[in-house]
């Protein structure tokens, strides 16, 4: 007979955004860097877009993952990142440039680069399959003027 522990358990695996799964795609990346800087195997799709839109942990593969210098993982990305989650819930999204809590300022050439880099990984990774996620994905695209021609190449 199931016990509350096998229960929980169970939830935990289902719902851990840090699974073996996910955990080894990301130690991959960062093995693979040998320079001789100090970089973080990061996310392109966040782990909050994977929660907030319900995208399945099994897509989150390597392709989902890219070696970044800290700052700009911690500070830029996460700018960024926090910028377009924030207007998610909105008719349309704004573009332009940002500024990092720290003071870094981010061109918006470097959001756009942000957002179609989240878009060829969603296709390659099947996350553009989720409407919500594909919805947002496009009003990112209309606010930093990227050609919608950059969706091609999925199947509904």
């Amino acid at each position: 007979m199931p016990t509350q522990n096998d229960f929980t358990t169970s939830i935990s695996q289902h719902t851990n955004m840090t699974d073996n799964k996910r955990t080894h795609h990301q130690q991959d990346c960062s093995d693979k860097y040998t320079g001789p800087y100090d970089t973080h195997a990061s996310h392109i799709i966040s782990a909050d877009e994977r929660s907030h839109f319900d995208l399945p942990n099994s897509n989150d593969g390597p392709s989902n993952y890219r070696n970044n210098n800290a700052i700009t993982n911690q500070s830029v990305h996460t700018t960024i990142d926090n910028h377009l989650l924030d207007q998610s819930s909105s008719h349309s999204m704004e573009g332009g440039s940002l500024t990092t809590n720290s003071g870094i300022y981010v061109p918006e050439t470097e959001v756009q680069s942000r957002v179609e880099h989240k878009i060829d990984t969603a296709k390659e990774t099947g996350d553009i399959q989720n409407d919500r996620y594909r919805g947002f994905l496009e009003k990112a695209a209309d606010a930093y003027d990227i050609d919608k021609r950059a969706f091609n190449g999925y199947s509904n």
